[in-house]
């Protein structure tokens, strides 16, 4: 047994027996725990020199030697060894530096047990629960490290990476300590952020947020959401919105579950109460997005419904685009509404001409109800309930005080469409209200658009409800209606 390593199975000690590795992973065991309670232990353990040799000398055995299911003796020495080095370099930067050399090997142990069958097979969840917990640790406030192991893995071949591996388990009790090392490896680093964002761990840690939402807010699910959230949160601070979005295109797609759930990630960072207000990610990519999706629903056939989340999608995009172009409105700049003024779709039509073709077609589809019409039940929410909200919600902000949005929302007929909406829907609340702020806006120093409203007049049919249904517009005097 080597000086400084107080244990058996050291450096070429392959044929130990079977007791004396388990005796050994007690013993290693017992000093893991005396670890994890003493401050001054783990301190003390820095100058000395024989200790590392000893514990990287071991990791190296185990490493050439262990075979999962095959070395059923080696386990137990494992989970102590792991626990060791854990708790050894918790909040001691000498000692994170002194374990790191034994990283390749710990490296191999866990490629060993994440390939294959043992992602699905959970005899030695325990034993990849510690090992990425003890990465985790290896790193934890140590930028010099957790940039050495982060350019590591991304530079690591096709599933090579450990934490694609780890991120692939199906245990969420191993999902938890994975979150961990990606937060601890990307906190605070453009750098490190940046290449997680080109890395394919985006998608499944996308993945995993998703399941965990469904799943509920409380126990393992809750911390799962957490942790990715604070992970993308970073992401957004450091203004890599747009790069995310980008990557997870899938052309045959309209909005991939990866672009969708990033969406809602988001959303919730944009409304948190604690986000510096100037902290605010660019989002251009949402333009393209938005008029590629605008387009695809227009294409759809008669009575046929989008995917659930596409309708959710840019109820999202249009409220995130919204938001930031009245933070930039009280910032005094006009960034984003340069760009929606000059953004066109591939049929050639602007954010505004867009938004109002896509609210003419919701509204022949699926017209309003009064509000007060108590005689049906209303109608479940589908797939596009609430689009024209928050279309019109958009086409007020981006149209006060712009007279190039004012100019082409009265050229598209849009008024006209959004007047119709003042009345209200019963299935749809505070449409009246967004549809009011969205005409005040239209026509605030608007002459042409306030000449389009004079000779309007809104003619309908009152039903025994008291309310008014088949409501059109037309111009005065003229039977022809010129929208709604």
């Amino acid at each position: 047994m080597s000086t400084g390593f107080p244990f058996d199975l050291d450096t070429g000690d392959t044929d130990a027996s079977k007791d004396n590795r388990i005796a050994t992973g007690d013993a290693l065991l017992t000093f893991a725990r005396k670890l994890a309670t003493s401050a001054g232990e783990r301190s003390a353990l820095a100058s000395q020199q024989a200790f590392w040799a000893g514990l990287n000398r071991n990791w190296e055995l185990l490493a050439t030697t262990f075979q999962p299911e095959q070395d059923d003796e080696y386990e137990h020495y494992l989970l102590g060894l792991l626990r060791v080095t854990r708790n050894a370099v918790a909040g001691e930067s000498a000692n994170q530096d002194h374990a790191y050399v034994s990283e390749p090997h710990i490296r191999r142990i866990l490629q060993q047990l994440t390939a294959g069958v043992w992602l699905t097979d959970d005899t030695y969840n325990l034993h990849v629960q510690g090992l990425t917990q003890l990465l985790s640790n290896v790193i934890t406030a140590n930028d010099a490290l957790a940039q050495r192991l982060w350019e590591t893995y991304a530079a690591l071949p096709g599933e090579s990476s450990p934490i694609l591996r780890l991120l692939y388990s199906r245990d969420i009790k191993t999902i938890i300590p994975t979150f961990v090392l990606v937060l601890n490896c990307t906190i605070d680093s453009a750098p490190r952020m940046q290449l997680m964002t080109e890395s394919r761990t985006t998608l499944p840690l996308l993945d995993w947020i998703d399941r965990a939402t469904e799943l509920g807010e409380e126990g393992d699910e809750g911390t799962v959401f957490q942790l990715g959230y604070t992970i993308f949160s970073n992401a957004f601070k450091l203004d890599l919105f747009d790069h995310l979005f980008v990557s997870l295109s899938i052309p045959s797609q309209p909005l991939p579950p990866a672009q969708f759930t990033l969406l809602k990630l988001y959303d919730s960072y944009l409304h948190s109460p604690s986000r510096p207000s100037t902290s605010t990610a660019t989002v251009y990519s949402l333009l393209p997005a938005l008029l590629s999706l605008s387009e695809h629903v227009r294409r759809l056939q008669d009575q046929q419904q989008p995917e659930i989340n596409v309708g959710q999608g840019m109820v999202l995009i249009h409220d995130i685009l919204n938001e930031t172009v009245l933070e930039e409105d009280s910032r005094k700049q006009r960034d984003l509404r340069v760009v929606v003024e000059r953004s066109r779709g591939e049929d050639g039509l602007g954010v505004p001409e867009s938004l109002i073709e896509l609210l003419r077609h919701l509204i022949s589809h699926a017209p309003a109800t009064s509000p007060l019409d108590t005689r049906t039940e209303p109608s479940a929410p589908d797939a596009l309930s609430y689009v024209n909200r928050s279309i019109v919600r958009l086409i007020s902000t981006i149209s006060h005080g712009s007279r190039d949005v004012q100019d082409r929302v009265g050229a598209a007929g849009g008024l006209e469409v959004i007047l119709s909406l003042t009345t209200g829907d019963g299935r749809n609340p505070y449409l009246r209200e967004h549809a009011l702020f969205a005409v005040r806006n239209l026509l605030a120093g608007h002459l042409e658009n306030q000449r389009r409203v004079e000779v309007l007049e809104l003619e309908g049919t009152e039903d025994a409800s008291g309310g008014v249904t088949g409501l059109r517009l037309r111009a005065k005097g003229d039977g022809a209606a010129n929208g709604g």
